[in-house]
């Protein structure tokens, strides 16, 4: 059975070997010399990563303090505040009417 198994499997996948070696000739590939590897990041890259990595809440509150600092902003808060307050009022008010009844 498990002989069964592993001929499907190998017509299923096919295998495929590279060697990376063989498209250089031995003596180019030690001719040159061998580069010194770099771990430092650029800053700006630094500060690409760390603005991705921010959450969605983050990116939420950041763009809510944006908008706070301009005037239509701050007019759109007002509204959005006045009209929270007159939607507690008028659920208190309900309530109350409903005691009445």
């Amino acid at each position: 059975m498990s002989r069964s198994v592993e001929s499907r499997w190998s017509e299923v996948t096919p295998v495929l070997v590279v060697d990376h070696m063989s498209t250089y000739p031995s003596e180019e590939y030690d001719d040159q010399p061998e580069e010194p590897t770099n771990l430092q990041v650029a800053p700006e890259q630094v500060q690409n990563t760390s603005e991705s990595v921010l959450t969605r809440k983050e990116r939420r509150k950041k763009k809510r303090q944006d908008k706070r600092q301009t005037e239509a902003g701050k007019q759109e808060q007002k509204s959005r505040r006045r009209n929270q307050r007159y939607k507690k009022n008028m659920l208190i008010v309900h309530a109350m009417n409903q005691k009445k009844n």
